[in-house]
């Protein structure tokens, strides 16, 4: 591709791309953009770019960023070559990237190009547990607070299949053929980003259709969950899931998306994890805990016990991103890819001990890490339903984390920075601690009466349960 230049002043939408057959030396392909302009303007500016950039804030309702300036030519319909001033307008609160063309002589707007990609799927809510509860047509569901160019931009261009600046979905192959754009799913409609694909349980999950259905739904929980951990904490600084740091500071690694494999195992006849979101959201928090109790080393989840920390972690999230309100029941993990009412726990979590007796003690005879994840999880299901009973549950959980509302989350999230190497289930100081820094310790008396129910007391240790809270509660 070859840029047309104007006294070095290169034109940003006129240019020639060329395609050449190296064996025989033939062109094989071209296409251009190129004009015959019939007037060119000065190509020394008469309108300093900090006149213009007042009007063209209040208009694009953004804030310029000015060191992303430079001049160029814009090729006009009306035959004209005018000279520009090229400025980034930006308002990530309200999922607005722009770049703006401000003609460098009478400081007119002149053009706009916008950067965000707004898209629709069609997909599970990720307020449904799998696709049994049914599809639905998702329409903008992007929180540009997280991901302000949209699910569909990496930084450097929009993108029409699955893949963005924070997940790629693919086709899995086998275990030596990671992805290609030949395994990603294409739009249904690319000028509007709608995926429409329904997925038909009647049919094997390898069905064309099917398969684009799951990799839309794969995308879709994926990139919501990257916003709503955004929102708790899991930002740039804390090693997220990212191709580009768009904010342009923190520690995200470069072409760094979650990677999300469409039916890389199976679960038994029609049984696709990628259609059973409480699968997806398990998956994904792995990234989050591993990422965030590492400082992004993925070093400290390594022992056994550790491991079964995270399974907990991900069992209970996946639980609270169904909540859809304030009625705390039994909830069992995966029934749609288990194929029972059972999942794949051994116990449904519960606030009744006799319903899920699972306990500290119990972790002395297990030898799995989903077994010893089952204790913790139960413990955070119960700490769950407290914090519910006391402060009530809130609609806007997914996008607005609020003070004690939302402290099951946002403890989770807060405490992994406090948990030392290779953590136990005494995470649970770590849990108490995260309540201490930021809510001044309101709720240290309520989550020690629910460890120390559960055999987590404070004198607990080698596996015995203890019942002791602290002397002032």
């Amino acid at each position: 591709m070859r840029k047309v230049m104007f006294n070095s002043i290169p034109f940003i939408n006129a240019g020639a791309h060329v395609g050449l057959d190296m064996m025989t030396g033939k062109v094989f392909v071209f296409s251009s953009s190129l004009f015959r302009p019939v007037r060119i303007s000065s190509s020394r500016p008469s309108t300093l770019l900090e006149l213009t950039l007042l009007p063209v804030e209040k208009v694009l309702r953004g804030e310029a960023r000015s060191e992303s300036a430079h001049l160029a030519y814009l090729a006009r319909s009306d035959g004209l070559a005018s000279l520009v001033h090229l400025v980034e307008v930006i308002n990530l609160k309200e999922g607005r990237w722009f770049e703006a063309y401000i003609d460098a002589h009478s400081g007119e707007l002149l053009s706009v190009t916008n950067f965000v990609s707004r898209a629709s799927y069609y997909a599970i809510p990720i307020s449904k547990a799998s696709i049994a509860a049914g599809q639905e047509m998702i329409v903008d569901p992007e929180d540009y607070e997280a991901s302000p160019l949209g699910w569909h931009n990496d930084g450097n261009a929009n993108i029409t299949v699955t893949s963005g600046n924070n997940v790629l979905s693919f086709k899995w192959l086998d275990p030596g053929y990671a992805y290609s754009n030949g395994n990603l799913s294409n739009s249904a409609d690319p000028s509007s980003l709608t995926f429409s694909m329904h997925y038909n349980t009647t049919l094997p999950s390898d069905n064309p259709t099917n398969l684009e259905a799951a990799r839309t739904n794969a995308f879709y929980i994926m990139n919501v969950m990257h916003d709503v951990f955004y929102r708790y904490g899991f930002t740039e600084d804390a090693f997220n899931f990212q191709v580009t740091n768009l904010r342009g500071s923190g520690k995200t690694r470069a072409a760094d998306p979650v990677r999300v494999s469409v039916q890389a195992e199976g679960a038994g006849p029609n049984r696709d994890g990628a259609i059973a979101n409480d699968i997806l959201v398990h998956e994904v928090t792995h990234g989050l805990t591993q990422r965030m109790t590492g400082g992004g080393t993925s070093r400290c989840l390594q022992t056994l016990e550790a491991e079964g920390l995270g399974e907990g972690w991900s069992d209970i999230m996946a639980e609270w991103v169904q909540l859809t309100g304030g009625d705390m029941r039994d909830y069992a993990f995966a029934t749609y890819v288990a194929g029972n009412d059972k999942g794949l726990r051994t116990y449904p979590y519960s606030t009744s001990i006799s319903t899920n007796p699972r306990r500290y003690s119990d972790v002395a005879i297990m030898n799995e890490p989903h077994d010893i994840g089952e204790v913790w999880g139960n413990i955070l299901h119960n700490i769950l339903a407290v914090l519910i009973d006391k402060y009530g549950w809130s609609s806007a959980a997914m996008t607005d984390p609020q003070d004690l509302k939302e402290i099951l989350c946002i403890c989770i999230c807060s405490s992994m920075p406090y948990h030392y190497n290779h953590v136990t289930p005494l995470a649970r100081d770590a849990f108490i601690q995260a309540d201490a820094i930021r809510y001044n310790g309101v709720n240290k008396c309520l989550l020690w009466r629910v460890f120390a129910r559960h055999g987590l007391g404070v004198n607990a240790a080698d596996y015995v349960d203890d019942p002791t809270i602290p002397d002032d509660c």
